[in-house]
């Protein structure tokens, strides 16, 4: 099942917080007897990304929909679609990376609820 990314994903990210790298290394290497390095690849295709993005001054709204939108995908199991990357606007299926829940920070004062807000995603 797979779920489209709501606006607040796509709109609302800091740039200052955003950064992508491999999921894994993409070389599985080993030593032989005689001291010598060999490697290969470890895939025939590109190792996936994971995407860490940060959202700055949310309102408590927004931060509902990005709750909302980890328990519709059950914590990662399933898909989001349509998440457009910040840099190259290239449309992206991910899934919220196993192990990494996204963490809410409270910034507001008085009756000015505002959040950050962080969330690792990887791409399928």
């Amino acid at each position: 099942m797979s779920v489209a990314a709501p606006t607040v994903l796509n709109d609302k990210h800091d740039s200052a917080k955003f950064s992508e790298a491999p999921r894994e290394d993409p070389v599985v290497d080993f030593e032989s007897e005689g001291g010598w390095v060999l490697s290969r690849p470890r895939h025939t295709r590109r190792p996936p990304t994971v995407y860490s993005l940060g959202f700055t001054d949310i309102s408590n709204a927004e931060k509902i929909v990005l709750e909302e939108l980890y328990h519709s995908t059950r914590g990662g199991s399933d898909s989001i679609t349509g998440w457009v990357h910040p840099v190259t606007a290239i449309s992206h299926t991910v899934r919220f990376k196993k192990g990494s829940m996204p963490k809410y920070t409270y910034r507001g004062h008085g009756g000015n609820h505002r959040w950050d807000a962080t969330l690792v995603l990887e791409e399928l």
